[in-house]
């Protein structure tokens, strides 16, 4: 007779001990399988506690209702005159001068600080030292 896996214990043994672990593993994949099915606990409890789902249901219900009219309300001051229009108008026909302006004057702005730095060398507005 040849000696299984090495050890001291005869074939038959080492297969009724490996047989058990098997069923030992079989019967927590089973119970691990029952605790992790999800959907059916869900369908379990609801066929259990069926009056809880349904109070759990009408409690959501009226929150999801209730939530949104509880929010920020928004009062829009209306202003028959059309004052607001006009001031955004103003504000708008500004701001495109001033861009125009700062188009415009951009390069004599830039030579005139060029000329100041260069000491005025090469031009002929004035004495260069002033600076």
């Amino acid at each position: 007779m040849a000696k299984e896996f090495g050890s001291g214990e005869p074939p038959d043994l080492v297969k009724l001990e490996i047989e058990r672990s098997r069923q030992r593993l079989a019967r927590d994949v089973r119970g691990l399988r029952y605790e992790i099915d999800i959907p059916a606990r869900i369908r379990r409890s609801f066929q259990r506690q069926t009056a809880v789902w349904v109070v759990a249901a009408v409690v959501v219900g009226v929150a999801a209702v209730a939530l949104p009219r509880a929010g920020k309300k928004i009062y829009v001051d209306v202003d028959p005159s059309g004052k607001r229009k006009s001031k955004i108008l103003e504000t708008g026909f500004l701001l495109g001068a001033v861009r125009i302006a700062a188009t415009l004057l951009k390069p004599v702005l830039l030579n005139f600080i060029r000329s100041r730095m260069a000491g005025g060398r090469g031009s002929s507005q004035g004495p260069a030292g002033k600076w």
